[in-house]
């Protein structure tokens, strides 16, 4: 028999092709599996119905990126003239939903229930 390779020796005469650490190749391959299975019980059924729960400082975040510059203007001047009782909250809701439009439905709703929260009239 030629017993006499030991896997030490040839690890030293390795050249630079191969992954500096054995421990890189392994790593990466563990990974993979793990991503791949995901057990169903893992991710909870969606609710039935979206009721989006922001509060008003992530609110103003989401709706800053979402709208464009004029349209997010028009918002705040519309709770503006909400905070300083030149309109009603119905008018403020319904304003806003002229403004966000059907796409961005959610911000409407969202902005609706805090509204609701803070029990603005």
């Amino acid at each position: 028999g030629g017993g006499e390779r030991t896997p030490h020796a040839h690890a030293g005469c390795s050249s630079g092709a191969s992954p500096p650490s054995p421990g890189y190749a392994s790593f990466g391959a563990g990974l993979a599996p793990s991503m791949a299975k995901s057990p169903p019980r893992a991710a909870p059924p969606p609710p039935p119905e979206p009721t989006p729960t922001l509060d008003g400082k992530e609110f103003f975040r989401a709706a800053r990126l979402r709208l464009s510059y004029e349209q997010f203007s028009a918002f705040l001047a519309s709770i503006k003239r909400l905070n300083d009782h030149a309109q009603t909250r119905e008018e403020t809701v319904s304003q806003a939903g002229a403004i966000f439009g059907t796409e961005h439905r959610d911000l409407w709703l969202a902005f609706q229930g805090l509204l609701n929260r803070h029990g603005l009239t």
